[in-house]
């Protein structure tokens, strides 16, 4: 049976990757410094902030996704994204590292492109970063730093480039015709439902053969196409079902 580590296990996409990963029948141990609660088979509350709390959750375990971070881009970057975002991150390759895990998936983020949406054409993950606030770039350094520990470390790591998904889930206002490059027709155009996000990290967990990856994650767009899908779908088989809302 394989064993998976999520990290920000009470979290909406937490729960929807604990949930699938339980239904295709892997041991999952929660870890969030709320509780878990849910379908996991066992969790951990604590934060990645500690790093020996980190370490021990990893023990025995054979893969890692690492959700749990701040995940609010209007965050006070000191006190709030950097504690979460940097340190915590440090302390999950670290980790990783040093504990035998044979596939990290790391949590990015739509925000690292943000600011090439304007440019309206579809964006590809080769394309230079251009992220517009703090959690963006944090979230690129986030790339980078697994970039350069599956280089220098040997680790297999597929960093995720996350769209939106809402904490509530979102209803139907057709009668709403959102302005062109607005933050809600943005959200919508590259939104990632809880469904296919537990389809999304389960697949980046059981793909075999790699080394290191940035892919996009989000749902089946039915207007303009923001993200370009294709690299999921080539590397681990990605296809969404769900469309907004």
């Amino acid at each position: 049976m394989h064993r998976v580590l999520v990290t920000g296990s009470a979290g909406v996409i937490g729960q929807a990757v604990c949930h699938e990963l339980c239904a295709r029948g892997y041991h999952v141990r929660g870890f969030d410094i709320q509780p878990t609660g849910g379908s996991v088979s066992e969790s951990v509350q604590a934060s990645i902030t500690d790093p020996q709390a980190v370490r021990s959750a990893m023990g025995g375990m054979d893969s890692v996704v690492h959700l749990a971070a701040t995940p609010n881009p209007q965050a006070e970057f000191i006190n709030e994204l950097v504690p979460n975002n940097l340190i915590g991150v440090y302390h999950i390759f670290e980790a990783a590292r040093h504990s035998g895990i044979q596939r990290l998936v790391v949590a990015s983020s739509g925000q690292v492109v943000m600011g090439l949406v304007e440019h309206h054409r579809i964006i590809q993950v080769e394309d230079e970063a251009a992220p517009t606030n703090h959690y963006g770039l944090l979230k690129l350094w986030t790339e980078q730093t697994a970039q350069w520990y599956a280089s220098e470390f040997g680790l297999s790591i597929i960093a995720v480039r996350i769209g939106a998904v809402p904490r509530k889930l979102p209803t139907a206002d057709p009668g709403l015709v959102p302005a062109p490059n607005s933050p809600k027709d943005v959200n919508r155009l590259v939104y990632l439902s809880r469904n296919d996000a537990g389809r999304f990290f389960a697949a980046a967990v059981e793909t075999r053969n790699v080394d290191f990856s940035v892919l996009f994650a989000i749902s089946r767009s039915l207007g303009r196409i923001i993200f370009d899908l294709e690299p999921a779908k080539r590397l681990i088989g990605y296809e969404p079902e769900d469309t907004y809302p």
